[in-house]
């Protein structure tokens, strides 16, 4: 039987030259217990789920539709609407772009609020999405929000809030 010096391993510890990573090491001693637990199968990091659902959850609608530079194309959109309003109504002439015409007396604030909603709002968004956002983001946004509100909801037998009640109650 060989024997060990100690002193010697010590010192090669101490000095950085034996390098043992002890979490890849359980990790190969205890495949049952750590095998799927929150870290990745290839590196041994651990998954970071819950940050980047956080991050997405507060940032996906303004990476998806490209804010703010969407909300400044349907704010101009919205501009555009009032003077093609009042251009229409003979308060501002042709090629006058710089007026007060939401203060004259009779400027059609319905029709304004009508061609706002439609081209500033919604066409706004859509053109916003399509040039400054991201497209995927977006289409999956949406289709997600489909399927929510309009597949069959499947009932769930083990319901936990029933089960919890009907311990409390018993």
């Amino acid at each position: 039987m060989s024997e060990r010096n100690y002193p010697a391993e010590a010192k090669k510890w101490e000095n950085g030259i034996t390098k043992w990573d002890l979490t890849e090491a359980s990790m190969k001693v205890n495949p049952l217990i750590t095998s799927r637990h929150g870290r990745d199968a290839f590196s041994y990091t651990p998954e970071t789920t819950a940050i980047q659902n956080y991050y997405l959850r507060r940032w996906e609608g303004p990476l998806a539709h490209g804010y703010p530079y969407t909300s400044w194309l349907q704010m101009s959109l919205i501009y555009a609407c009032g003077i093609y309003t009042a251009t229409n109504q003979g308060i501002l002439k042709r090629g006058q772009i710089f007026k007060n015409f939401w203060g004259h007396h009779y400027f059609d604030w319905i029709m304004f609020a009508r061609r706002s909603a439609i081209f500033g709002v919604a066409g706004g968004l859509i053109a916003g999405t399509l040039l400054f956002g991201d497209l995927d983001m977006s289409l999956r946004r949406i289709k997600g929000k489909l399927a929510y509100h309009l597949k069959d909801r499947i009932p769930d037998v083990r319901n936990s809030n029933a089960q919890l009640i009907a311990k409390i109650n018993n």
